[in-house]
């Protein structure tokens, strides 16, 4: 079963992903920081067991640090690569431009774009949206 790791200061936002990817036959874990975040992917490197996705903001979180600056930080730690979702606000366009530059291979999903979510975490997983 593939593990997605998903991180959202914001409790609606992190339960709307959570609702969104039920019935995918995915095991979904949500945190609230990007430290949180990088303890748990090193866990599960650790364990044997990694996280196959990451879903992550642009938004900083309470430790002023952004979606941006963990994709950088993980960023070849893991093997095989750990998969990146980003969602960004239209007022981050720049920033979110910039990963297209060779910072880090993510696949970039628009804040807006929810109804794009599913298919393309079904997508980046080889799985059926159903």
């Amino acid at each position: 079963m593939p593990k997605i790791l998903s991180i959202s200061p914001d409790l609606a936002i992190a339960s709307g992903r959570a609702k969104l990817l039920s019935g995918l036959g995915v095991q979904a874990t949500s945190v609230k920081s990007m430290r949180a975040a990088l303890t748990a992917l090193r866990a599960g490197v650790d364990s044997g067991n990694p996280y196959d996705l990451l879903v992550v903001d642009l938004e900083e979180d309470e430790d002023r640090r952004t979606g941006l600056d963990l994709c950088v930080e993980i960023a070849g730690f893991e093997k095989p690569p750990l998969r990146l979702l980003l969602f960004w606000p239209e007022e981050a366009e720049r920033s979110a431009r910039a990963l297209t530059e060779g910072k880090v291979n993510a696949t970039l999903c628009r804040r807006d774009g929810w109804r794009q979510f599913r298919p393309t975490v079904a997508q980046l997983l080889g799985l059926t949206p159903g």
